[in-house]
């Protein structure tokens, strides 16, 4: 990873409910609880059984142009001492780290505050590609430090009940949940392309299973349902991947996942897993991304904040990119 350069992600942020009687809430009133969490102990969450965590180190809103800036970090106690070396020189210099200290990788994450025009529960996300801090641990660090706020107050979060019951005194029932998060990739333009310009070889849709035994044997434990897709010509079908994105929205109250394999127009075998709902990907490999160069001054593996001029150089690509979105 170099000091000058980053590439950035594009996302779409799902935000659900964990309660069928309540509405998911806007963005913007958990990304206020986040805010309080990130500056109390709580901002903290540890992962491989405690051996690692991850940290909500900062959270900042900008109003003016509906932003909202996270900085994740992970730090890892056993990762080995930092090394450099000079080869012209013949040096090597060994920076061991102190009582306490620990490996750590950091990554700039921006929100929109504003869903996507008629999709009122998404909103677009943007990651700093960081080795160690990805899209699954984002997800797991804002999803957990939620969940710690629920149990610590459940009325954190609430609204009216959905079906409509009331109280004895005939006021509405008001339904206590906890938002839950789903980072799911944008399409890049070089998949769609391999898609267009390739062979499309099979699909298998997929659904979690609600059943909890086989055969009323508890060892027994399903994990999905599947259904496997025969692909005939489709050689015919012009801009598959729109084509096959709007096949999938059609299924989408059935399967939540398709596994969609594919050759490109070089050969190359590929197997992508699609959100079915939106046709967005959650593959990292297939995620649209831009690379940002010339970064000054430069980064390191992480920080203490949010860095402000990197900061202005995510928010820039993600408003150009914001804007252009249909």
């Amino acid at each position: 990873m170099r000091n000058d350069l980053r590439d950035i992600y594009f996302y779409d942020l799902n935000v659900r409910s964990s309660s069928q009687y309540a509405r998911p809430c806007p963005l913007e009133e958990a990304v206020t609880a986040l805010e309080a969490i990130s500056r109390t102990e709580k901002r903290i969450h540890p992962i491989a059984k405690g051996a690692e965590f991850l940290e909500l180190r900062e959270v900042s809103v900008d109003q003016t142009n509906r932003i909202a800036t996270l900085l994740v970090a992970r730090t890892d106690p056993s990762s080995p001492n930092a090394v450099y070396s000079n080869p012209a020189a013949g040096t090597t210099r060994i920076i061991e780290k102190a009582n306490g200290e620990s490996g750590e990788y950091g990554a700039h994450v921006l929100l929109s505050l504003d869903p996507l025009p008629s999709k009122p529960d998404q909103y677009l996300a943007v990651i700093e590609r960081v080795t160690g801090v990805g899209r699954v641990y984002i997800q797991r660090l804002l999803n957990a430090l939620i969940q710690g706020q629920y149990k610590a107050d459940p009325s954190t979060f609430q609204c009216e009940d959905l079906a409509g019951r009331k109280t004895r005194n005939g006021a509405p029932k008001m339904i206590a949940f906890r938002p839950l998060f789903e980072l799911v990739g944008h399409p890049s333009d070089e998949f769609i392309n391999d898609i267009d310009a390739g062979r499309f070889t099979g699909m298998t849709l997929v659904q979690s299973s609600t059943a909890t035994q086989i055969g009323g044997r508890s060892y027994l434990k399903p994990d999905e349902k599947t259904l496997r897709v025969k692909v005939s010509n489709h050689s015919t079908v012009q801009n598959l991947y729109d084509d096959l994105k709007a096949a999938l929205a059609a299924e989408s109250s059935n399967w939540s996942q398709a596994r969609i394999k594919f050759k490109s127009s070089d050969g190359r075998a590929s197997t992508v897993t699609l959100d079915v709902a939106t046709g967005n990907v959650l593959d990292e490999n297939f995620v649209k991304k831009t690379r940002l160069s010339g970064i000054t001054p430069f980064l390191d593996f992480s920080a203490q904040g949010i860095v402000p001029h990197f900061e202005e150089r995510m928010k820039t690509e993600f408003l150009a990119y914001r804007a252009s979105m249909p």
